[in-house]
């Protein structure tokens, strides 16, 4: 854990955040070196002699079967509750890198969250790099893992091919932080993408001191021996500790003991050798005669470094390849399989190391090289290298945030929702998160951090208003979209009134006369943020004399070109003439702006009395967000600011100055949320549209629009969208405050031509 841990802190040096996830019982280690740690969970079997299953594996399933089958046994049993840990901790994150074992991990949730992966591995590939080994593995690991990302994330299921392949396919970047001199680099060093840096070490903290009594023992005689095993479960501690000590005893030799699994607890040791609990290395080491150790690449690394000779004792994973380095650089005798210890050969490995000046002079030798590397530094140079340009961090990219602590409508401190949010449909940088209102009555979402305002146009660069053309996939089907809501408006009864009982269809065509009833001569409409201005124009025809604001001078102008009376900014900048409109219409637009509110008191302040306020926009108590989550296409960041509840969006208009506000959901785009969704859901982007809607996806959003529709009899909070009507009340009457969002209001009259 520990050369993550230095990595870590070279990053954040380096001006990046950074938030180191392990399991539990290390994140005050994490939190210590001035780290945001995050828990990953830790299997039974990772906590040896703790767990009964620990114990059990110890005891003899580590002795009949490859290490690796406990590991994948240990990942497990926990895989569910670390894709969860590993979302949650990864949610926000501009790029995730990650270590060998949690390589999968951490690759599904890249995928998942578009974010670039960074392979970050302390020792050259060993035998899991064939890939025949790869694959056996894979096959066995793969039932669980789709299970769990089913269960735990809703992701589908991976295919048979194993995925460690692509990820050098992709040329995904491999930082090895080892030293080339001490471990010759491998054949794929060669590939652009990867790099062998160095060791990545941690420094001993500024403001740590030795514990009195340790300091006295060092200074009391001659340089002992270190003896660590690290977090390695033991199956007989007991013993391991009698060997220990009588190896020792032979050695003649004082000696510092790491507490561990290997060490039984309130164990009497004899004058000439203390135990401590931990003790930072690049202390200790150069204050040493030896090191008796495991074999993990960071102990290893630290001994290295020192100059000091190792009698390397491995077990598992890289320990035993360590162990032949060690001993073919002359640092080291040869070294003693764990399961070959007796005290007669550690007693006299430890009597060559610390007597043989051959082996002292090739370390001290080897020394100087290694410490002459900085490989925190180099990787932290690599890893900006290759990401140059890949998460949307440059000046001019960013969009820059405030924060929003609280609920814009009714200033309540919000609690999270979801983070890791990115733009599923234009590719505006960022990672965004979203808050959520506690109040019942309110429920209200908005991002938090939020775009500043100055910054917010650079999320609509390539936003469908600047489009030449809707992607192809769409183009019927809005050409038939088009051809309906022609017929609707001439009122041809028979075309339109088989769309009308259609699940959502109703809805669909009432929104071609925006909700409104038939204008009187002279009625003046303002449709503010009109887009494309289609709505505009079939208002227009309808006899409605039209306005349109928008802050987009792009569609302005494109409106101005067909005729239309555009402005273009903010609304309230603009100061139109008080009571100047019947109606003001906002079709997804309200969830656009910083200040919700405060926009609908200026459409109120520019209808006439008595004057109409027509509001659609997502839902954030939908079907489709229970069901979608974080996926669900309705949040659309980062350019939906906020997103208003039933009962927030009636509450809104009422704090506005509105009277007879009536809220209620409707369907009508159910099919088109649940495509976007199960496209957001499985690749973190919506491509249905783009290109061939698949046949199950597309079934799906069908039933999808009939189930929802039916719902509404049940459930009628639950539609996509929010249709909110409300009244300009007369000079000197106050907003109904018992104005609700019920479905009493009679809708069918705002049909123009068919009632």
């Amino acid at each position: 854990m520990q050369p993550y841990v230095a990595l870590g802190v070279g990053l954040q040096r380096a001006g990046h955040a950074v938030r180191l996830a392990t399991h539990p019982r290390f994140c005050g280690e994490v939190r210590e070196r001035g780290l945001e740690p995050a828990p990953i969970a830790e299997g039974a079997l990772s906590h040896g002699q703790a767990t009964s299953a620990g114990r059990a594996w110890v005891r003899w399933g580590d002795r009949v079967l490859p290490h690796w089958v406990g590991m994948l046994k240990d990942a497990s049993s926990v895989a569910e509750q670390r894709l969860v840990n590993g979302w949650n901790a990864s949610a926000d994150a501009d790029v995730i890198v990650v270590s060998v074992l949690a390589t999968l991990l951490g690759r599904q949730l890249a995928v998942a969250q578009q974010v670039p992966l960074v392979r970050a591995y302390y020792a050259p590939p060993g035998r899991m790099a064939r890939p025949a080994m790869r694959q056996a593995v894979w096959l066995c690991s793969r039932p669980w893992i789709n299970r769990a990302r089913r269960a735990a994330l809703g992701l589908p299921g991976l295919g048979l091919r194993e995925p460690f392949r692509a990820l050098d396919e992709e040329r995904v970047p491999l930082l090895y932080g080892y030293s080339p001199v001490v471990a010759p680099p491998g054949d794929d060093s060669r590939a652009d993408w990867v790099d062998v840096t160095g060791y990545w070490l941690l420094d001993v903290p500024g403001d740590w001191t030795p514990d009195p009594a340790l300091a006295a023992f060092l200074d009391a005689g001659d340089p002992p021996v270190l003896v660590s095993f690290g977090a390695m479960a033991d199956r007989h501690p007991e013993r391991s500790t009698a060997l220990l000590l009588e190896a020792l005893s032979r050695a003649e030799c004082r000696a510092i003991l790491i507490r561990g699994p290997h060490l039984a607890p309130d164990t009497a040791l004899p004058t000439g050798v203390i135990a401590v609990d931990s003790v930072p290395y690049d202390w200790l080491f150069p204050r040493l005669a030896a090191a008796v150790h495991h074999g993990g690449a960071g102990t290893t690394a630290y001994a290295l470094r020192a100059g000091v000779p190792s009698v390397v004792v491995p077990a598992i994973a890289d320990q035993p390849f360590w162990a032949e380095r060690v001993h073919a650089l002359g640092v080291g005798p040869q070294p003693i399989p764990r399961r070959e210890l007796s005290a007669a050969r550690l007693a006299e490995a430890i009597r060559l190391a610390t007597t043989d000046a051959a082996i002292r002079q090739r370390a001290v030798a080897l020394a100087g090289r290694v410490a002459a590397e900085d490989g925190v530094r180099v990787a932290v140079d690599r890893f900006e290298h290759h990401l140059s340009g890949r998460t949307g961090r440059a000046d001019g990219e960013r969009i820059a945030t405030r924060a929003r602590p609280e609920c814009p409508a009714c200033g309540t401190r919000g609690v999270p929702r979801h983070r890791g949010l990115r733009d599923r449909l234009y590719a505006a940088p960022g990672s965004w998160a979203m808050a959520q209102c506690p109040q019942p009555a309110c429920r209200m979402l908005w991002l938090d951090p939020v775009p500043t305002e100055q910054d917010l146009a650079k999320a609509y660069r390539t936003y469908y208003t600047h489009a030449g053309e809707p992607p192809p996939r769409a183009r019927p089907f809005l050409g038939l979209l088009a051809s309906v809501r022609r017929a609707y408006l001439r009122g041809a009864r028979p075309a339109t009134g088989l769309i009308r009982v259609l699940p959502g269809g109703r809805d669909a065509m009432d929104d071609t006369a925006g909700h409104l009833p038939a204008p009187r001569p002279g009625a003046r409409l303002l449709e503010v943020g009109f887009g494309s201005g289609d709505q505009l124009v079939r208002m227009r025809e309808l006899g409605w004399d039209v306005t349109g604001v928008d802050v987009d001078p792009v569609v302005v102008d494109a409106a101005r070109r067909r005729g239309l009376d555009a402005h273009a900014g903010e609304l309230s900048a603009l100061r139109l003439p008080e009571g100047q409109f019947d109606a003001v219409y906002l079709s997804h637009v309200i969830e656009h702006v910083h200040e919700p509110i405060d926009l609908l008191r200026e459409c109120r302040r520019v209808l006439r009395p008595g004057g109409t306020l027509v509001v659609i926009t997502p839902n954030a108590d939908s079907h489709g967000h229970r069901r979608f989550g974080a996926a669900w296409f309705g949040l659309d960041p980062p350019r939906h600011l906020v997103v208003f509840s039933p009962d927030g969006l009636s509450a809104a208009a009422r704090q506005a100055g509105f009277a007879d506000a009536s809220v209620r959901s409707s369907a009508r785009i159910a099919f088109i949320t649940w495509i976007a969704g199960e496209d957001i859901r499985r690749g973190g982007r919506v491509v249905s549209f783009d290109g061939a809607v698949p046949l199950g996806r597309l079934a799906r959003g069908v039933t999808a629009q009939v189930a929802e529709a039916a719902r509404l009899a049940i459930r009628p909070d639950a539609g996509e969208e929010l249709l909110l009507r409300a009244t300009k009340p007369p000079p000197g009457a106050s907003p109904d405050a018992t104005s609700d969002r019920s479905e009493e209001m009679p809708w069918d009259s705002v049909s123009p031509s068919l009632v």
